[in-house]
């Protein structure tokens, strides 16, 4: 179950954080939040995909997975 929360905490922090700010850089932002279509999508999930390899690469794990206990330093 821990596992399962760390990964939505990951994918709530890269999905949310990367995409404002692809938003932000490409326009496409509202009042509620953002919309990302196109290219600007394709590359979010590139950088999702990053976020996750590269975090366990050279950090030893995830966010999500320190926060919950699940990878040590």
């Amino acid at each position: 179950m821990k596992k399962f929360f760390a990964v939505c905490v990951d994918i709530l922090i890269s999905f949310m954080g990367f995409g404002y700010i692809i938003g932000l850089i490409t326009g496409q932002t509202s009042s509620s939040g953002f919309k990302l279509s196109g290219l600007p999508a394709l590359f979010l999930l590139v950088l999702i995909f990053a976020y996750f390899f590269l975090s366990k690469k050279y950090f030893g794990g995830t966010l999500g997975q320190k926060i919950f206990g699940l990878k040590k330093d």
